[in-house]
């Protein structure tokens, strides 16, 4: 989606409906361009930074979710982030909309095209890694590939708090056993996605353990 978002905003056709500044029309014309870019998420901002386009293909999100999404990525100028909406979560790639020749002028406004992290997310994820998978957003379990017995005993693990960057990666080892097989590893990241890996595999060099 990042290449996509890029070649979408640098399409003239595209650029014309933005000219308009007027969200009724915009709202309208960019139908057209979701349907090329072939995402789960296609939204569109004015120079302000408002909403003028939403497009989705989950009926129950809630745009005021997204424009408040919106604000947080422009603030922190990530070209990458993560929305949620009404139990819907989305990587999503932004790319700012330019008349002409970028840095020349101001944006015209902005492009974000998202995919939604579902089950079918979680299988492609679970095939490559050969293991179940779970994705979190802060407490809530997004999507997964284990059971519902095991997505129950994980819900009351919990995850992180909602929206919250910044943290340093923290690394643990869990028991003092001179065994490595029988030592424990817990890693931690910045996003508030947790992913919880069901098995794993160790190859290494022999040690002195």
């Amino acid at each position: 989606l990042e290449r996509t978002s890029a070649l979408l905003a640098s399409l003239p056709p595209l650029k014309a409906v933005m000219t308009s500044q007027h969200a009724a029309t915009i709202q309208d014309a960019s139908r057209e361009f979701w349907s090329l870019a072939g995402s789960d998420l296609f939204v569109m901002t004015d120079r302000s930074g408002k909403l003028v386009a939403v497009h989705s293909t989950a009926p129950s999100v809630w745009l005021p979710d997204f424009q408040a999404s919106m604000g947080r990525s422009l603030e922190a100028q990530r070209s990458r982030d993560w929305w949620y909406s009404s139990g819907h979560l989305y990587e999503v790639y932004l790319e700012p909309i330019y008349l002409g020749p970028p840095g020349e002028t101001p944006p015209l406004g902005m492009l974000a095209l998202g995919q939604e992290i579902n089950r079918d997310v979680a299988l492609e994820v679970a095939h490559v890694a050969n293991s179940q998978v779970v994705f979190y957003f802060g407490d809530s379990i997004i999507a997964t590939t284990i059971s519902a017995r095991e997505e129950d005993a994980l819900e009351k693990l919990g995850g992180g708090a909602v929206g919250q960057y910044g943290r340093r990666i923290i690394w643990r080892r869990l028991g003092m056993t001179l065994k490595l097989r029988d030592r424990v590893y817990e890693v931690s990241g910045t996003d508030p996605i947790k992913i919880a890996i069901m098995g794993a595999e160790l190859h290494g060099q022999g040690t002195n353990a």
